[in-house]
């Protein structure tokens, strides 16, 4: 079992006979999710949490395999209750607290000495809020175009209202009163910049990419995000869309960078 910076020692990556296509797990407190690597557990995983409703492109699953398949590492890929191939109802509190659990036992069950973390959009909150409770096992933090500020006063309520005409389908009129309560919840117990300040001295472990063509995130909200997290964190702005869809060989290719140069 190799840690990243042993691995990288030996000069090799792990080779397509060690290294198998994803399997899908026993689902986690009826979370969907699947894991990249080899039959041996890695000593440093990542784990990727995807943004909502997470209904175009793949939940970032090329970068998983690629991170397997660069630095063999074992990645997994978790969708929360509601969305992608879980069931249930979505709920934004709920999903932050089924990642960070499902966190904590995959270094509980695999005793991993590290717990990397990459969130895309919502997945920026989730993400931090679980890297916050992971603790002596942080390892790097990747956020791509992540959303990280429910707004005082009426933003609560103004989300909730664009989230119920926007995807109808998963949040419906009759769930409005309940969706604004919980996303003041998350403004309240989660709030992502509040979280960074407090971690602000893990900030060298802290990638931030912006997207300029972003129609979702202002780049306003990452810069107060990469303020936050202090002076060391790498902040990144690239051509291209909230999804990645434009440009997204550079995108992994920033990540890959990332984790090839900065040891934890």
């Amino acid at each position: 079992m190799h840690s990243l910076g042993q691995f990288l020692a030996l000069g090799h990556t792990r080779g397509q006979d060690e290294v198998m296509k994803y399997k899908e797990l026993p689902p986690f407190n009826g979370c969907y999710n699947l894991r990249f690597g080899g039959q041996v557990r890695s000593q440093e995983a990542v784990l990727f949490l995807h943004g909502f409703p997470a209904e175009q492109g793949n939940k970032n699953i090329d970068l998983a395999e690629k991170l397997t398949d660069d630095f063999g590492l074992d990645t997994y890929v978790m969708h929360y209750n509601g969305l992608g191939k879980s069931e249930g109802e979505f709920n934004f509190s709920s999903s932050i607290e089924e990642s960070a659990k499902f966190a904590e036992s995959l270094i509980k069950e695999n005793s991993y000495s590290k717990l990397h973390l990459v969130g895309h959009s919502w997945g920026g909150s989730v993400a931090t809020e679980v890297y916050r409770r992971i603790k002596d096992q942080r390892g790097r933090l990747v956020l791509l175009a992540p959303f990280t500020d429910v707004r005082d006063g009426e933003g609560a309520m103004e989300l909730a209202l664009y989230f119920m005409r926007h995807y109808p389908h998963i949040i419906s009129a009759d769930r409005f009163d309940s969706v604004a309560k919980d996303l003041g919840k998350v403004r309240e117990q989660f709030h992502a910049q509040r979280t960074a300040k407090e971690l602000s001295s893990h900030g060298g472990n802290v990638l931030i990419i912006h997207a300029k063509r972003d129609d979702i995130i202002p780049v306003s909200m990452n810069l107060n995000l990469k303020k936050a997290w202090g002076p060391d964190a790498t902040y990144i702005e690239l051509d291209s869309d909230h999804r990645f869809f434009h440009n997204r060989d550079l995108m992994i290719e920033r990540v890959e960078r990332f984790f090839r140069d900065r040891p934890v």
